[in-house]
């Protein structure tokens, strides 16, 4: 008896590790490939504020606000259909899914061309306007970028998915330091442009995507489109939540409000990254994994980890944002750490619905992750505009922290009907942790906030307890089996 119950927990203990071994097999695949390009951003921004006034980079943040709208609009969102699929297709099947969808987009790239040219004539006055064919060049050359990568994607071309990560990070910086000390935003954005359109054309040749070309096909067309097309409410939604507050920061505040903002949103977009690829793995994970029997308890200690470890990385944030934007930026950018830590909530959030919306990724009912996303969209519209008019600045902050904790309240509502949640408690105390930690931290008293981040720190220790104690026992599991091989 004594035999066969050793057995039971070896099983066990083999299967949870080769969980993660697959998770993070499945991290590491899109780590390279998207890592690079993302974090060029956060190391040339000492750069950028150097070269730009906070109104010029505010220019740059709202150029890609607009760009990142119409991204999932104007080709129909079909790039997310040519990674999806191509698995499993015979070559020819492959050729006609790529043709058909690269000739929608160049179609499309054209028909928004013409749509740009008569907008022109109606006399409008924006930053959109004024940068308007900037904005298209943002646009589409990053279209034929994400086609050409998420191709890569879907035909397992893994090696080539990361090199062109690679490719975009060094010509971001290349491109970047030869243009905007002398053209400044619009070097920017050539920058920008030049670096999508030649990461898209490594990825078409190394790739040696051409071979899929010229056999077009409607049918396959329309079943792309058929799974694409639901997708882009989604995205439109998601775009409300966290980029409407730019057009209003710009009609009520000003251009400067909005460098500003970009520049605060440098730290949080770094937590934003790092859990995006977490998600991306994550997602296969729980597709994988959720009709087991123990997917509510394997889920729930993974949910209570990750969160954990945002919580304890935004408290280090509201710790040293006033010591990030003073030795990233210059003088002029200096009142943007007041908005670091309320960003890094509201990253917090999102997060937080991404990773519970995985549950409907693996049931496939993602009617619930649209319907979340209303409540955050409306949401969105509705508080933006009632608080950014009065509050300016604190109030777009406020407005997505708003935002997101709706569609995350929405998430774990509706995600209760298909596995148990245990972690609303979890949530409420390390919130209020974060929170007085920025209360103080607004004292600018670095003994008082010293002391706030030490009692935070024993108070999260206390709530967060069962986790880490979970994992110490593992890493000396680890460490033991290690020791013993």
């Amino acid at each position: 008896m004594k035999a066969s119950v050793r057995c039971k927990k070896p099983a066990k203990h083999f299967r949870n590790m080769g969980r993660n071994k697959v998770l993070a097999k499945n991290i590491s695949f899109v780590l390279i490939g998207n890592v690079g390009s993302k974090l060029m951003g956060f190391i040339m921004l000492p750069l950028y504020t150097n070269w730009l006034s906070p109104a010029d980079y505010g220019v740059t943040d709202i150029m890609g606000v607009y760009a990142g709208l119409l991204l999932n609009v104007v080709a129909c969102d079909v790039s997310d259909a040519i990674f999806v699929f191509p698995s499993g297709a015979t070559d020819v099947e492959i050729k006609k899914y790529y043709s058909s969808g690269f000739f929608f987009q160049v179609f499309c790239s054209l028909l928004c061309a013409l749509a740009f040219f008569l907008l022109t004539f109606t006399g409008a006055k924006n930053i959109f306007f004024e940068y308007i064919w900037y904005v298209y060049g943002i646009l589409i050359s990053n279209l034929f970028q994400k086609y050409a990568q998420d191709f890569c994607r879907g035909i397992n071309k893994m090696s080539v998915f990361s090199f062109t990560g690679i490719v975009q990070s060094v010509s971001i910086a290349l491109f970047s330091i030869l243009l905007i000390p002398r053209t400044g935003v619009y070097g920017f954005a050539a920058a920008m442009i030049i670096a999508n359109t030649m990461t898209g054309i490594f990825a078409f040749f190394y790739s040696r995507s051409y071979r899929f070309l010229f056999m077009f096909d409607w049918t396959y067309l329309k079943r792309m489109l058929k799974y694409s097309i639901p997708l882009i409410p989604t995205a439109v939604m998601w775009w409300l939540v966290s980029s409407l507050n730019r057009p209003l920061l710009e009609q009520y505040v000003g251009m400067f409000a909005i460098g500003l903002y970009a520049v605060a949103n440098k730290l949080p977009n770094v937590l934003n990254m790092v859990f995006g690829l977490f998600q991306q793995a994550w997602n296969i994970t729980a597709i994988e994994e959720f009709a087991k029997e123990d997917f509510s308890v394997y889920y729930n200690k993974m949910f209570r980890t990750v969160f954990g470890m945002q919580v304890l990385l935004c408290m280090v944030l509201v710790l040293f944002s006033k010591l990030f934007v003073m030795l990233f930026t210059s003088a002029e950018y200096m009142e943007a750490w007041r908005y670091v830590p309320l960003l890094c909530l509201s990253v917090l959030f999102s997060n937080t619905s991404a990773f519970v919306g995985s549950v409907f990724t693996a049931m496939r009912k993602s009617n619930y992750i649209f319907v979340s996303t209303i409540f955050g969209g409306v949401g969105a519209i509705v508080f933006n505009y009632l608080l950014i008019p009065q509050y300016g600045l604190l109030g777009a902050c406020m407005a997505i922290i708003l935002s997101h904790s709706l569609s995350m309240v929405s998430r774990i509502f509706f995600s209760m009907r298909f596995v148990e949640f245990r972690g609303k408690g979890v949530i409420v105390y390390n919130i209020l942790i974060i929170i007085l930690l920025y209360l103080v931290s607004l004292m600018e008293n670095r003994w008082l906030l010293g002391t706030a981040f030490a009692i935070g720190s024993v108070a999260f220790a206390g709530v967060n307890r069962d986790t880490f104690s979970m994992l110490v026992l593992k890493v000396k599991n680890m460490i033991g089996m290690r020791i013993n091989k």
